[in-house]
């Protein structure tokens, strides 16, 4: 099977759900914008750094990719949580197992506002070693079927999360949930 063509022919299989997610592009490229202030760090150069390297001031980055995901219209105000794949048919990984391996360093997890628009509703940006750290994902915990029963999910909801300190930032309605 090839990987790059999903291999999921169901109803409303990856493709589909990735052309619809991909429609949020714009806003999860503002969002992580507005966060990566908090994922650089700007300093004085060295002298040494000035006179060899042309260099005024240093911008370091913490080095890592960002998962994200976006759920569908209605979830926040339905559930207001954070869900992470945790079982699949066949042999695949889970978002749940390439997490745990390291995979990743945030994620972004944000919620449709609606069916007309590509706004969003809600967002939390995820500090993804902080969740390794907490737990989180290895508690157990009852498992929610996909509509389709082709997947499991565990659901954390946000306090978890801010407890285990996994929140670096968070926008929209998640403010509110926010303390």
């Amino acid at each position: 099977m090839d990987e790059d063509k999903g291999g999921d022919e169901k109803i409303g299989g990856w493709h589909v759900n990735k052309q619809w997610a991909d429609g949020y592009l714009p806003q999860i490229q503002r969002v992580i914008r507005e966060v990566a202030p908090q994922l650089i760090t700007i300093r004085v150069s060295t002298r040494s750094e000035d006179v060899h390297q042309a260099s005024d001031y240093v911008v370091v980055t913490e080095q890592g990719s960002i998962g994200c995901r976006v759920r569908r219209p209605h979830t926040w105000e339905r559930y207001g949580d954070v869900t992470f794949r945790s079982k699949v048919r066949g042999t695949r990984k889970t978002e749940i197992d390439k997490i745990l391996e390291g995979w990743g360093r945030w994620y972004l997890y944000a919620w449709a506002l609606d069916n007309t628009s590509t706004d969003l509703e809600a967002w939390v940006f995820l500090d993804l070693d902080q969740l390794r750290a907490s737990g989180l994902l290895l508690k157990k915990m009852r498992e929610i079927d996909n509509y389709d029963s082709s997947s499991k999910f565990k659901r954390i909801n946000i306090p978890d999360l801010q407890r285990g300190n996994c929140i670096l930032d968070a926008g929209g309605a998640a403010l509110g949930k926010i303390k």
